[in-house]
Parts: structure tokens; C-alpha cells; sequence
């Protein structure tokens, strides 16, 4: 019985866990880019991600905004993605 009952207080821990995973929308800032192009090609890498469902830039604002579950990818790992293709973006 205590087995049982273990293992229902588990599952429904787990539940809980899986519920509180989020579509989350965050701002990053970007700094580097000079051009539309340069834009549009951290819009694309960023969208190639797993997690994440959307991605937009405006670069008059240095913003880039991206929509992700935050259960599959972090906001680190979107940063680390811009960095790499050579702009600084500090985690939101």
C-alpha cells in the first residue's frame, strides 16, 4: 500500500513539473548588428533552435524577441546562439 502511494505522490509530482513548464516570450538585446542582414541571420539561426517557436528583430531597438518553452530550451542557450554568430547578448 505504501508503494502504491508512493508512487501516486511521484506521479503527480511529476505532473506538477511538466504543468509548470511555459511558452515564455523575452526581450534580448542585442549589440553588434549592422544591418538588416545581420538581423535576419540571427532571426534564422535562433528560429533553427528546438524550443523555440518564434523570433523576430528590430534592430532599430537591438531587440531581438523570441517565443520558446522554457522546459526545452533555455534563455542561456538562445544567447550562447547569438554569441556565436558574433554579437554580444547578455541573458534576459
Amino acid at each position: 500500500m505504501m508503494r502504491m502511494l508512493a508512487g501516486a505522490v511521484l506521479a503527480l509530482t511529476l505532473g506538477t513539473e511538466t504543468a509548470m513548464a511555459a511558452v515564455v516570450t523575452k526581450d534580448f538585446g542585442v549589440q553588434g548588428w549592422s544591418c538588416g542582414g545581420c538581423a535576419n541571420k540571427t532571426v534564422s539561426a535562433v528560429k533553427k533552435l528546438h524550443g523555440v517557436s518564434d523570433a523576430r528583430a528590430d534592430v532599430d531597438r537591438a531587440t531581438l524577441t523570441v517565443t520558446y518553452d522554457d522546459a526545452v530550451i533555455a534563455a542561456g542557450d538562445i544567447a550562447q546562439t547569438v554569441k556565436k554568430l558574433g554579437y554580444s547578448c547578455p541573458v534576459p
